[in-house]
């Protein structure tokens, strides 16, 4: 036999009445595998493996053929006994249905980053929640708004993600309070302390709220961050959606007042906390 085949592998072999079915390799084809070549009409399915080069042919009478569902393959000839007929296997490009690829030999290539990111995969990144300063330190009076601030910026990571080393990039967009007594607000802004904004006690900011009644309850934000994604040797990849980090509550007191707490009089002031219109 001259040239080459490699792990040409016969999965089912159909032949005439009296040859017997068998699996084995191509090289052994009617040899140790005592299957006989005499009859006519064999045909022989093959996995995608790789083949190569001829061999020499013949039958005592006459010719078969190998066949596959590619055509990849070509037909031998045969002639009277002794004769000779030309037959040579290429490569075979043909996948059986769950069984994995053959052929080439060469290394698989690396599955391909994704475009875009879902939530899911930067939340082990995300930054710490941050807590609540509620003024006037921890207590509020009904009727009179109560101020609630957090304190955020933007925040980096670093690490892997499907096997690739990356930096995640937090910005915070948006801002949900919950002022615990069923109220909510959206804001853009974390808020800040009524000096820091310049202005006086119990004065209505962005982030505050005036309760309606006295009782214990609990303030929260949750912030929600735009990511983006720095993959080495990739670049920037977009995160779908916001990744929402809650605070835990921060208690406050809400007490009544008889006493009028303005910066003047109740003339002046007559919504102050105290004042009776």
């Amino acid at each position: 036999m001259v040239g080459t085949v490699v792990l040409l592998t016969v999965l089912s072999v159909f032949a005439g009445p009296g040859v017997v079915s068998a699996s084995c390799s191509i090289s052994d084809f009617g040899n140790s595998c005592g299957v006989s070549n005499t009859g006519s009409g064999v045909s022989v399915s093959v996995t995608d493996e790789q083949a190569s080069g001829g061999s020499s042919g013949g039958g005592s009478s006459g010719g078969g053929s190998w066949s596959s569902d590619d055509s990849g393959a070509a037909s031998g000839g045969g002639g009277s006994s002794g004769g000779s007929g030309g037959s040579s296997l290429s490569g075979f490009q043909r996948r059986l249905p769950g069984q994995p690829g053959g052929g080439g030999g060469g290394a698989a290539a690396a599955p391909a980053f994704p475009t875009t990111l879902s939530v899911s995969q930067v939340l082990e990144f995300a930054p710490q929640a941050s807590a609540i300063t509620v003024e006037p330190d921890g207590w509020g009076i009904v009727g009179a708004h109560t101020n609630a601030y957090t304190t955020v910026s933007a925040h980096t990571a670093s690490g892997t993600i499907l096997g690739r080393p990356v930096t995640v990039s937090f910005v915070p967009a948006s801002f949900s309070w919950n002022y615990g007594d069923g109220t909510t607000a959206r804001t853009s802004t974390p808020g800040a302390s009524w000096t820091a904004l310049g202005l006086a006690p119990f004065a209505p900011t962005e982030t505050s709220h005036a309760y309606a009644a006295r009782g214990d309850v609990a303030v929260s934000v949750t912030v929600d961050y735009r990511a983006s994604v720095n993959v080495a040797g990739i670049g920037d990849v977009a995160v779908a959606g916001t990744v929402p980090v809650t605070s835990a509550g921060t208690p406050l007191r809400l007490v009544e007042s008889d006493q009028a707490i303005t910066d003047g009089t109740c003339d002046r002031h007559p919504t102050a906390p105290g004042c009776r219109s």
